[in-house]
């Protein structure tokens, strides 16, 4: 049950016992759930580029947002081929 604005959680549990699920994107596609538990945040990935990550712990959801935006790029930076010096 994730404790999300504009989710109801039933009356047998509370805020305190109810676990706080985020998904999270990058570029409009699933990278994964991030899952509070005691220290901060599990992250468990859900696409290939991001199982690098997969079950790290992070203090906060910035960081885990910096570590994602970071393999991103560098999937990115792979990924562009320079064209061929034709001379």
């Amino acid at each position: 049950m994730t404790t999300t604005p504009g989710v109801r959680i039933p009356p047998t549990h509370t805020a305190e016992t109810a676990n706080e699920a985020y998904l999270v994107e990058a570029f409009g596609r699933a990278a994964g759930v991030a899952v509070r538990e005691k220290g901060g945040f599990r992250f468990f990935a859900a696409a290939r580029p991001f199982y690098r990550l997969d079950r790290c712990l992070f203090r906060r959801l910035a960081a885990l947002r910096a570590a994602v935006n970071g393999l991103v790029a560098a999937e990115r930076a792979r990924r562009v081929r320079f064209p061929r010096y034709v001379g």
